[in-house]
């Protein structure tokens, strides 16, 4: 899930669900990466980790890899669905000018100048 940052940044939570229990070991550790490989979240306990996304136009999926007390890490989790840190431009902060809306066959047309619509209305 993705959730709002201060416009440089965006933040993600990323969770996942703790494998089956191998012979009895349910003491997990995991780390998480992206689709290039770059560990996103270092070696942990938890199943969450929140990361930073620089905003971009390109889309990420994650993958998340187990061991435990066997010290032997399991294959990488299938990647996650694609995610994209876009951050859209900010809204419009006003108009400049004075609309005119003027009838033309039906339509509006803006030409420049304030005045009652429909006219004599």
């Amino acid at each position: 899930m993705i959730g709002t940052g201060d416009g440089s940044q965006l933040a993600a939570r990323i969770s996942w669900a703790q494998p089956g229990a191998s012979n009895g070991d349910t003491h997990y550790r995991y780390i998480v990466t992206d689709n290039s490989g770059r560990e996103v979240c270092s070696e942990r306990s938890e199943t969450s980790c929140d990361i930073s996304l620089t905003p971009s136009t390109e889309e990420v999926t994650f993958s998340v890899k187990a061991t435990n007390s066997s010290g032997l890490w399991s294959a990488p989790s299938p990647h996650s669905e694609p995610v994209r840190a876009f951050q859209p431009p900010s809204a419009p902060t006003g108009f400049e000018g004075h609309p005119d809306w003027q009838g033309h066959r039906g339509e509006a047309e803006c030409l420049g100048g304030l005045r009652e619509w429909p006219p004599g209305g």
